[in-house]
């Protein structure tokens, strides 16, 4: 596999374990990581605090980067959200983060160099919708129609000024599973073959990025079906 010596990358949420395990592999692969973090310290060469859900922190983190500098951003800061679809607070609540990750790709088209790489960690939600987490997965699905328009418009995804990757999984086995209700957590057990692990999901996204010609999703499914 490629190595990437000295090609710098900013991981959002690198204190969740997909995002940390991303920088992880990025480091090794020979990434300068910048990562952020919010409750938990994070990993990387040099780690940032910032709250998602506030756009000037979201502001402040690129402040590190000159124009054109980044290769590679990573978006992990987006929590399993699980609430009533008729709750108007939690709506509000989503869209803080759904607002934080939208402010962070904008920001990223100016720091990334041309050919650079936006990854979003989504979830499989984005097709049929979550019962359980219903403004969750429609702003999910919002992000993956926006990373499918952009890497079909002229001016940008077709002339590889920027690519964007969604990686759409099914459930890893996180920490993210202390917060949400034992009913859900075994539907998913029920319909998968075995939870995915954050170490994989960091494997698969390192190989993307070795490709010269990145899809606009990665499925990982752990034996469900989609």
């Amino acid at each position: 596999m490629e190595v990437f010596v000295n090609k710098q990358a900013l991981v959002f949420g690198s204190s969740s374990d997909i995002g940390r395990c991303i920088s992880t592999e990025l480091v090794r692969a020979g990434y300068i990581v910048t990562g952020t973090y919010f409750n938990t310290r994070g990993f990387g060469h040099k780690l940032v605090h910032c709250d998602i859900r506030d756009l000037t922190q979201v502001d402040r983190v690129f402040d590190y980067f000159s124009v054109n500098t980044l290769d590679v951003v990573v978006l992990s800061a987006f929590p399993f959200l699980e609430n009533d679809p008729f709750d108007w607070s939690a709506f509000m609540e989503a869209q803080r983060f759904h607002a934080g990750h939208m402010r962070a790709m904008v920001n990223s088209f100016h720091a990334l160099k041309r050919g650079g790489r936006i990854v979003n960690i989504l979830g499989q939600c984005v097709r049929n919708g979550l019962p359980a987490a219903p403004h969750y997965s429609a702003f999910f699905a919002q992000m993956h129609n926006f990373a499918k328009s952009v890497n079909g418009n002229p001016r940008y995804g077709k002339s590889d000024q920027i690519n964007m990757l969604d990686v759409l999984l099914a459930a890893v086995d996180t920490r993210e599973w202390n917060g949400v209700s034992q009913s859900v957590k075994a539907a998913y057990e029920q319909k998968m073959g075995k939870f995915i692990q954050p170490e994989e999901v960091a494997r698969r996204v390192l190989f993307e990025l070795s490709c010269q010609t990145m899809a606009t999703e990665l499925v990982i499914d752990g034996s469900v079906l989609v």
